[in-house]
């Protein structure tokens, strides 16, 4: 981040909002409120960026998935503007994984396919990671499992060529949890398990709740098909335990609805119970209705299964309104995405023009204004460049300087116009010629040339 420029209360604010942004999203907001302010006041597309990006963050955190998506759009367009592209390939992640949880999978493609691209262009490795993480995940909910599978694969591969990264060990946790599960998908499950154990033994002592989570969802899967009913168990217990702690929905969410399906398939009720009642505050902050939607079907599935018609039909009720609300909420995104997009148009526009104009500009700074070729200053820069070529490759170098003999005379006997015309003719008879040798021709100055 760039803060060199800016007072000592912007740099006091961005560091109050990195000491607090984990364990305070609330306190986040308000330092991120006064960092848009001040961008407003003062019309600084930077300020205003990082103010979005971090109330996105913040709001993430918060399992608020409604205004996360609004920040994080503002804080692209601002982003974009200063060209801060660590930043702008953030807030494409976090459209994507928005995207993905409100059921848009060809937005969270596009989203996310884009953040990969910044990232391969500017070398941001530990992004590349986080991006093909989403991508696999992505993939594999929707059945593509050797897709995923490849994903995952890259994303191994640029860790283990930086296992210096922070990342590394929470990285490579969640790359062999999504690895383990796609091979459950295939019905590969000996090679799910090689996953499984090597996650276990290297790196789960390094992860945190989220990782965990992920992992114990995984075990579960597998020791329920291989039949091993005390180790599935004792997952389901240890996943149970962290149902407790602050997690974020939509980075747990896939892994919490096919825990559930086990829960009941083998009739746990104390323990899906405990998990629906944990989780669905946390669905009705995140303001999802997709995700509110599947929270649904999880409960419907229950009651069908237990027999309960009356509750399921309530349920069932509930499921067709928030998708009829699904509608508006897509409107809702497309909105934002629309505005979003045609505000980069015109940025993208708007610089375009500034930059043939700059051309256009550096072209005149470069050009005698009355013969149309090289100045002065154009020789001076091609000269040292000539000279160093001409060292590195020793080949000989022939320069000519002349004048025009009695220009004076001329100029003085025809007049002035007459003295431009003849320093127009000769400034076209050098440059065809040099052209015509792959030489260069210059106006010294005068009737120098």
């Amino acid at each position: 981040m760039e803060l060199d420029e800016y007072d000592e209360s912007v740099r006091q604010l961005v560091n109050s909002i990195f000491e607090h942004k984990t364990k305070e999203p609330e306190f986040v907001v308000n330092c991120a409120e006064q960092l848009i302010e001040k961008g407003r006041v003062e019309k600084d597309s930077r300020l205003l960026g990082y103010g979005f990006y971090f109330m996105g963050e913040a709001y993430y955190n918060m399992n608020d998935g409604k205004h996360c998506f609004r920040c994080i759009s503002e804080a692209l367009h601002n982003m974009t503007i200063v060209e801060e592209w660590n930043m702008v390939t953030c807030c494409y992640i976090y459209l994507g994984i928005s995207s993905a949880n409100r059921g848009n999978v060809a937005l969270a493609l596009d989203y996310n396919l884009t953040a990969l691209r910044y990232s391969r262009e500017y070398r941001f490795n530990d992004l590349a990671v986080v991006i093909y993480i989403n991508l696999g995940t992505l993939s594999m909910n929707y059945g593509r499992y050797p897709e995923a599978q490849d994903y995952m694969e890259k994303a191994r591969d640029i860790m283990l060529t930086n296992k210096d990264s922070g990342y590394y060990n929470n990285f490579m946790l969640n790359i062999f949890c999504i690895l383990a599960k796609s091979m459950l998908m295939q019905n590969r499950n000996q090679e799910a398990k090689e996953y499984i154990d090597e996650a276990n033994s290297l790196y789960l002592q390094y992860g945190e709740n989220m990782e965990y989570f992920s992992l114990y969802c995984v075990e579960t899967i597998y020791n329920h098909r291989m039949g091993k009913i005390k180790e599935r168990d004792l997952c389901i217990q240890k996943i149970d335990e962290l149902m407790s702690e602050s997690l974020s929905i939509m980075d747990i969410f896939d892994d919490f609805y096919d825990y559930c399906l086990i829960l009941i398939e083998t009739g746990q009720d104390d323990y899906f119970w405990h998990g629906v009642n944990a989780m669905e505050p946390e669905v009705k902050k995140l303001n999802i209705n997709n995700v509110s939607r599947r929270f649904i079907s999880l409960k419907m599935k229950y009651f069908k299964s237990c027999g309960l018609k009356e509750e399921y039909l309530n349920q069932a009720d509930l499921f067709y309104e928030v998708s009829l609300l699904m509608e508006e909420d897509s409107k809702d995104m497309m909105d934002t995405v629309l505005k979003l997009r045609t505000n980069l148009e015109k940025e993208n526009e708007e610089k375009a023009k500034v930059e043939k104009e700059n051309r256009i500009l550096q072209i005149k700074s470069e050009l005698d204004q009355l013969t149309g070729i090289a100045n002065r200053f154009r020789l001076n820069d091609y000269s040292d460049k000539i000279l160093l070529h001409a060292c590195d490759t020793q080949k000989s170098l022939a320069v000519e300087i002349l004048d025009i003999d009695y220009f004076k005379e001329y100029n003085d006997n025809y007049g002035h116009q007459a003295g431009d015309m003849c320093l127009k003719r000769i400034a076209e008879e050098l440059k065809s010629f040099t052209e015509e040798n792959a030489g260069f021709c210059a106006r010294y100055g005068g009737d120098e040339f």
